[in-house]
This record gives structure tokens, C-alpha cells and sequence, in this order.
């Protein structure tokens, strides 16, 4: 119901615990009006969708990661090849994994390769958010202090890994 009623709805959440917030309208006036919201109430981290790639630098400049149809069909299909088993993570019925974005801000880690970052074997770092780009990452990515790493993995273990990498 408009902006007005997006600003209730996000004054009734303790922003504290507001991580994300995802714009997924088909209309991108109303996702655009969404994203100013959500970043005026001080959310940091904002997606939104928009069929029409004019938008994206309207998005852009509000410093949200929009994705169109294509550029999400494609991140999601190279993800699925260069990771066969996300198809199976992602739809398991399993309740014992969560699923995270981490800011990596320990040092130690800066430049190193995925590959060499020694995670649990039953974690999979999906993307790597670095400033405006998405990256789908492979053994040879190397790490960078800020990264932003989307995690699925464990539950009983994710909160260790998540004080590793911060």
C-alpha cells in the first residue's frame, strides 16, 4: 500500500536484526520507491529485482544489487554448474542448514584462495559480494578483506565459522 505503508512495516522490525531486504515486484517504480525506503531506514543490504535492465542504474545509484531476468537465470545457472550439488542443498528438506552472509573482516584472510580456506566440507560459499559486483565463486577466487560471502552450511556449526571469518 505505498511507501507509507512500507515505512510502518519497517518501523515495526528492530532493524537490528533487518539484514537484508529484498525487493521483488514486478513493477520496478514500486520496487525503486521500495529500495529508497529500506536504505532511508538504514538497511545496508538491498536486492531487487527489475525486468527492464534501463532500471538498473537507478538501482545502482542507490548502491543496491539488482538483478533482470537474465543476469539472475544466468548467476543461478553458472552457480548450479560450477557447484552440482547446490541443486540438492538448495532444495533439501533438511532443517540442519542455515544459510548466511558474512562480511569477512578477519585480515589473516586477505588474498587467500577459496580453495585453501579450510571451511567444513559441508559448507558451500554461494556468491561473493565485493562492492557492486557478484561473483560466483570458484576454488582460485582469492578473498578480500570486506568480501561479503553468502554461506550454506551446518547450523550447529556456522556460528564458529561466522566469528573465523569476522
Amino acid at each position: 500500500s505505498g511507501e507509507a505503508g512500507l515505512g510502518r512495516f519497517l518501523n515495526a522490525w528492530p532493524l537490528a536484526r533487518v539484514q537484508a531486504f529484498l525487493a521483488l515486484d514486478v513493477d520496478n517504480e514500486n520496487n525503486l520507491m521500495a529500495c529508497k525506503s529500506a536504505r532511508a531506514h538504514g538497511i545496508e543490504h538491498i536486492l531487487a529485482f527489475t525486468g527492464n535492465p534501463v532500471h538498473l542504474p537507478d538501482f545502482r545509484s542507490l548502491g543496491v544489487q539488482a538483478l533482470t531476468p537474465s543476469l539472475f537465470r544466468a548467476s543461478l545457472l553458472a552457480l548450479m554448474a560450477r557447484n552440482p550439488a547446490i541443486f540438492s542443498l538448495l532444495t533439501s528438506a533438511e532443517d540442519t542448514r542455515d544459510l548466511r552472509e558474512i562480511c569477512l573482516s578477519n585480515s589473516d584472510l586477505n588474498g587467500v584462495r577459496l580453495s585453501h580456506l579450510k571451511l567444513p566440507a559441508d559448507f558451500l560459499v554461494l556468491t561473493i559480494s565485493r562492492g557492486d559486483e557478484t561473483i560466483v565463486p570458484h576454488g582460485n577466487t582469492r578473498l578480500v578483506q570486506g568480501d561479503r560471502l553468502t554461506i550454506l552450511g551446518d547450523s550447529e556449526k556456522m556460528e564458529s565459522v561466522q566469528m573465523w571469518l569476522e
